[in-house]
């Protein structure tokens, strides 16, 4: 096409230079018709100088356009791998400010349990450093070597262990998970009603075998309560959550996340007010986490515990009251024990309340609730029938089998 254009151009203008040489001799008594025949030649040279000049002219700024529009897209490749080192970076700086703080509080003797997070954070650190191909950053020598090896790209529910195992065995399994950083993260959806858009999510610890098979809480929390390693298990899963939530709130991509909180960490002194000063220095994730306390524990915990979550409300973090048995509930106290959410069991809710000892039908709760601006969540929803009967509750959120079950945390 383009040589096609070129030759039309050059006829045309041969075709000018042969009227020129025809037309001027006639038109110009003086000029005879072999000056007539020089001069068209002259005209069709120039015409065909100006065009090739015109011809470069374009090209050289069509290639000026593609080498600016290359060198841009270069630079935004450049930037976006810039971002890329820059989250890395952070990554592994804010790894490295958790082994110093708890490096810290190892020195202040907070005993075992501080030591085996340390030995879980210096172990993660130096698989991320590695993994960055970042040695530099990489922990020298790591207080405990690492087990099975740690895969977060799975999005699929891991089976439970198939073989039960006895106390004895399970009493290892969570040594044996602490030690080789085999305590996994798992987030279960909390969906807003009815338009079941996620909105939170709830963080679950689960142990991991050296085989691979998975251990609930509903096998090992007695077990790890029994001999004081609640608390351990807690502070790791507080440790996770907080390093997500730094990355959620890096990426602008993922909402808040529900934690909780046991009886058992309640009632470790010792742990609940290192719990606060920890969360003093990520007091800019507030928006990101919400602590999940039992009915049983909101209402009963002593003064030296309220001191603590006063301070964390002070801090801005919000508080989410769950494990709902009795619905003779005092809203107008809930406010001051700082909670944003209460979580009521879909089988509570559908049921005779009066038989849970409501002072309200059930129906009724969320007007309650929002005369103190507290929103409803209800949990352990599992069919659709059970959807339709909560909807003219009014509901705010909803949590259950039928909306996602607990799936492993994508951490990196």
């Amino acid at each position: 096409m383009q040589l096609l254009t070129q030759l039309l151009f050059l006829v045309s203008y041969a075709v000018l230079a042969a009227a020129v040489a025809l037309v001027l001799p006639s038109a110009q008594p003086g000029i005879d018709a072999m000056t007539g025949y020089i001069i068209g030649v002259a005209v069709f040279l120039a015409s065909a100088l100006l065009h090739e000049n015109i011809a470069r002219r374009r090209a050289t700024r069509e290639l000026g356009e593609t080498i600016r529009r290359a060198w841009n897209a270069q630079s935004a490749d450049l930037d976006a791998l810039q971002n890329a080192r820059q989250e890395i970076a952070a990554e592994i700086a804010d790894l490295h400010r958790d082994v110093r703080e708890i490096e810290a509080r190892v020195g202040q003797g907070a005993g075992q349990a501080v030591i085996t997070e340390m030995r879980v954070l210096q172990d993660q650190l130096s698989q991320l450093a590695v993994a960055r191909g970042d040695v530099e950053h990489a922990v020298a020598q790591p207080l405990a070597a690492t087990g099975g090896g740690r895969s977060r790209t799975t999005l699929q529910v891991v089976p439970s262990a198939a073989t039960p195992l006895g106390p004895d065995e399970i009493l290892d399994t969570i040594r044996s998970a602490l030690r080789d950083n085999r305590i996994d993260l798992y987030l279960q959806p909390i969906v807003s009603l009815p338009q079941r858009k996620l909105r939170f999510h709830e963080a679950f610890s689960r142990l991991r075998t050296p085989s691979g098979d998975i251990i609930g809480p509903e096998d090992y929390l007695d077990i790890a309560c029994a001999e004081g390693l609640v608390s351990t298990i807690d502070n790791l899963l507080l440790f996770r959550c907080v390093q997500l939530a730094r990355k959620i709130k890096r990426r602008r991509r993922g909402g808040p996340l529900f934690i909780n909180v046991s009886t058992h960490t309640l009632a470790d002194d010792d742990f609940i007010t290192e719990f606060v000063l920890y969360l003093e220095g990520h007091a800019d994730l507030a928006d990101h986490l919400i602590f999940e306390l039992s009915q049983a524990d909101l209402l009963s915990h002593g003064d030296r515990v309220q001191v603590c979550l006063d301070r964390l409300a002070e801090l801005g973090f919000g508080f989410s009251m769950d494990r709902v048995h009795d619905l003779g509930i005092d809203f107008d106290a809930l406010p001051r024990r700082h909670v944003k959410f209460v979580k009521v069991s879909s089988d509570l809710l559908l049921g005779d309340g009066r038989a849970s000892g409501a002072v309200l039908h059930p129906a009724d709760f969320k007007e309650a609730l929002q005369r103190n601006n507290i929103d409803l969540i209800a949990d352990h929803i599992e069919d659709e029938r059970e959807v339709v009967e909560l909807l003219d509750y009014a509901l705010d959120f909803g949590q259950g089998y039928l909306f996602g079950p607990p799936r492993p945390a994508r951490e990196d």
